[in-house]
């Protein structure tokens, strides 16, 4: 054989196993990007679940808006009856001066 035929046949065999090399490095950088996008795909399913419980909870230790409503109708009726209770303190205070 000639000298460029065998230069021809090392270089081509070089880069297939260049080829063959870069090929399996990529394949594994791959299987790692796999293995984290899994991961954090598992993380965000259990984020997720603790949210809505948490929403849940939160939720559940809340008034509703009619409660809230109830409780300041109440509200406003007894300093209501405060501000009367002291009118009628300060008409009986007056009326003995």
């Amino acid at each position: 054989m000639e000298t460029s035929a065998l230069i021809a046949i090392l270089l081509t065999s070089i880069g297939g196993m260049a080829t063959a090399v870069v090929m399996y490095l990529l394949a594994q950088k791959d299987a790692r990007q796999a293995e984290q996008i899994k991961d954090l795909y598992d993380k965000h399913s259990e984020d997720s679940e603790r949210l809505q419980k948490l929403e849940l909870t939160v939720a559940s230790n809340n008034y509703t808006k009619d409660e809230v409503n109830a409780m300041m109708v109440d509200l406003k009726s007894y300093i209501a009856g405060l501000f009367d209770n002291f009118k009628a303190l300060i008409d009986e205070r007056t009326k003995n001066l």
